[in-house]
């Protein structure tokens, strides 16, 4: 997780149960939901500035996420 957003520039504190700076606040789950919120809103930011003007190209990026999301829906069940 935390290699996914590094490689985006952003960085995750060590604040896991257990870690070095851990904060108290939930455990790995409650963690692991909040960073995946963080990381989509962080793509989807991405993705709208990199279609900015081009609304038609932006609809089939997300229409294009769609259909993959609902292909990892079947997979995982």
């Amino acid at each position: 997780m935390r290699e996914a957003f590094a490689a985006l520039g952003l960085t995750l504190p060590a604040c896991l149960p257990g870690e070095p700076e851990d904060c108290g606040h939930g455990d790995a789950r409650d963690h692991y939901a909040s960073y995946l919120g963080a990381l989509q809103g962080h793509v989807e930011s991405l993705i709208e500035a990199s279609f900015a003007g081009d609304s038609d190209a932006l609809d089939e990026v997300y229409r294009a996420r769609a259909r993959h999301r609902a292909i990892m829906d079947d997979v995982l069940g």
